[in-house]
């Protein structure tokens, strides 16, 4: 069974507490998956994961797989109805339960009580798996960005909420 938990602070009790989010910082880093998931950004050690997931401008949820943790995901830079999500995934569950474990995410975040109409990402031009993974998970691949002198290409692509429940799309 996968189950999605919020993370969230209510009368300054947060869901898990700070040695949970550097447990699950060590077990990406342990699975090799920590340069892949910030592969173009400043999050390096766990102490910057830990500000990041308690960062208000971020909307982080755990899955939990069997009554076990089996990852995070987060939604941020929100515009209105449309957000950046980001998935990382322990490696135990690769190739197993990945699929369900992304589409209880999307649809927590696809809940009526969010506004996002639209999930956006951007892949790094070099990861063609998580490309592939999510065209599994029914994303659109938008397009293609070319490398600059300060990064890399990126591969855009995005999900609506249409398109998650199995509606037409708005055009």
């Amino acid at each position: 069974m996968i189950e999605i938990l919020p993370y969230s602070e209510v009368n300054g009790c947060r869901t898990l507490p700070d040695t949970a989010l550097i447990y699950i910082w060590d077990r990406l880093e342990k699975d090799g998956t920590i340069k892949t998931v910030f592969s173009e950004c400043d999050i390096t050690v766990a102490q910057q994961f830990v500000e990041l997931c308690k960062d208000n401008r971020n909307l982080p949820a755990f899955v939990i797989v069997d009554g076990k943790l089996g990852g995070i995901g987060w939604v941020n830079g929100v515009q209105k109805d449309r957000a950046f999500s980001h998935y990382a995934f322990f490696k135990e569950h690769w190739g197993k339960k990945t699929i369900e474990m992304a589409k209880a995410l999307m649809a927590y975040w696809f809940r009526p009580e969010f506004p996002f109409y639209m999930l956006i990402g951007q892949t790094p031009t070099w990861n063609r798996r998580a490309v592939k993974f999510l065209e599994r998970i029914g994303w659109t691949i938008a397009g293609e960005l070319p490398a600059t002198p300060m990064g890399q290409g990126i591969v855009i692509s995005y999900c609506t909420r249409e398109r998650f429940n199995g509606r037409q799309e708005r055009r």
